[in-house]
């Protein structure tokens, strides 16, 4: 709480702000499932609560409902980001301390995903996961750093190694990132095409309809020329 000058009082002052302003999210969203979970076997009152809140349904529209713990995905991953803020800021003195609770952190959030399953979205769940463990392999990296600093080892030929494991699992970061931000463009033009050709379909059978309509098909009466050919 030392300000050598102006900037950082008003980068305070911010971080205050965007601080309390995430905490009221929070509020927001626990408020909004609560009630959520309360009407969810009711179909019409969930109908008319999710048409009312369709503004907020990106908090629990994509995780299942069976319970409020799955729901809760993105409550828990915000808090996790914001944990990790806090403690940039404030814990850099005590690596070690950090780095554990960043492991810790990771840890139960991968147990989280695997036992709630909380996503609909199997893709979805895969791609968090990937991302979850490549998360836990960079903080044991940068655990094992700290307490080698802690202890002052110089460990040269470990730290090498350390660094090049964590340059690896940025390089499969990207790759992999770039892999699903692929299959989702293509999943897009999937689902942009089969609309077209439903689209395109209906267009065809009303133009279909509408002349039949107009131009209705003459049909002979068979039992008509038969009566004439025999009186003839």
């Amino acid at each position: 709480f030392v300000f050598g000058w102006n900037l950082s009082l008003l980068s305070f002052i911010f971080s205050l702000i965007l601080l309390l302003a995430m905490f009221f999210s929070f509020w927001y969203q626990i408020r909004l499932l609560l009630n959520y979970q309360r009407i969810k076997k009711q179909p019409d009152a969930l109908e008319k609560y999710t048409k009312a809140n369709e503004g907020s349904q990106v908090l629990f529209k994509d995780m299942k409902d069976y319970s409020l713990a799955p729901q809760l995905f993105l409550f828990f991953l915000s808090g996790r980001d914001l944990i990790f803020s806090l403690l940039l800021a404030t814990m850099f003195e005590y690596p070690v301390i950090q780095t554990f609770i960043f492991f810790i952190l990771t840890c139960l959030m991968i147990a989280y995903l695997l036992i709630k399953r909380p996503l609909q979205s199997t893709f979805d769940l895969i791609q968090q996961m990937f991302f979850e463990v490549i998360s836990f392999a960079v903080s044991i990296c940068v655990l094992i750093n700290a307490f080698l600093d802690t202890g002052d080892y110089v460990a040269g030929s470990a730290r090498n190694s350390i660094g090049k494991i964590v340059i690896v699992f940025n390089m499969i970061f990207n790759f992999g990132t770039s892999l699903f931000m692929l299959f989702m463009i293509f999943s897009l033009l999937k689902e942009a095409y089969l609309k077209y050709k439903q689209i395109s379909a209906r267009s065809v059978k009303v133009l279909k309809l509408s002349n039949r309509l107009q131009h209705p098909p003459s049909e002979p009466n068979q039992k008509s020329e038969e009566i004439f050919e025999l009186s003839q």
